[in-house]
């Protein structure tokens, strides 16, 4: 199974830091990158935890005032508190489908400070459990060349808020990944032939991993299938 940094979340780093110039102000100790090595599943993700949690630490004593980065409803908002795990590519004639979970890397209490500075709204600033902030499996659409997967800016995901109509399938919502860092894919041009068995291939692992378990789609989502 292999780990992807989200993009969002190295990107709000390097604003963070540039910001704030914290290497000028403060050397991170061992005992502080050894604390956090041991609650990531890899050293590069330990890393960008410990940069998180050494920015956070920073903030709270120079007491910096920042500006809202985010949108109140942005759909990322809340990504850079993750990181990916790619548990399956499954090929669909010349395109595949990442199964992709969302997990935590650092969670909102962790980075309070942090917050407070890029002004997250809806976040309660890390004290509010009822929060999930888009966890969950979610796919992602992807091109195969050269035995490589290529992914583009289409995210796929089941809506578990709401009930399975009587009289239909489960839709099957796709969204536009707002990174700005993959490819980008007018989804209106995937036709019936390539959308009902990447549909099928969904259905398969939504059985398998639960309902849910999946990533609510984004207010501005439509309807793959």
């Amino acid at each position: 199974m292999r780990t992807l940094i989200n993009p969002e979340t190295l990107d709000l780093l390097n604003y963070l830091e540039a910001r704030i110039a914290i290497w000028r102000f403060h050397e991170v100790s061992p005992r502080r990158w050894r604390r956090a090595d041991q609650q990531a599943p890899t050293l590069e993700l330990a890393t960008v935890r410990s940069r998180l949690l050494n920015v956070n630490y920073m903030l709270a004593e120079l007491g910096e005032e920042g500006e809202q980065i985010y949108a109140e409803e942005d759909p990322i908002r809340f990504d850079w508190l993750t990181y990916l795990e790619e548990c399956k590519v499954i090929p669909v004639y010349d395109d595949a489908i990442a199964v992709m979970r969302q997990r935590p890397l650092v969670e909102p209490q962790e980075v309070e400070h942090i917050l407070r500075f890029i002004a997250v709204g809806g976040s309660n600033y890390g004290v509010d459990e009822a929060e999930c902030h888009g966890h969950g499996y979610h796919f992602h659409f992807g091109k195969v060349k050269s035995n490589t997967l290529t992914r583009v800016n289409v995210v796929l995901t089941f809506d578990h808020r709401k009930p399975v109509p009587t009289d239909s399938h489960d839709p099957l919502f796709v969204e536009e990944h707002g990174s700005g860092r993959y490819k980008h894919m007018d989804i209106a041009t995937v036709g019936k032939n390539v959308r009902y068995p990447v549909y099928k291939i969904c259905e398969q692992e939504l059985q398998s991993i639960g309902r849910q378990n999946f990533k609510s789609p984004a207010a501005k989502a439509g309807v793959f299938y």
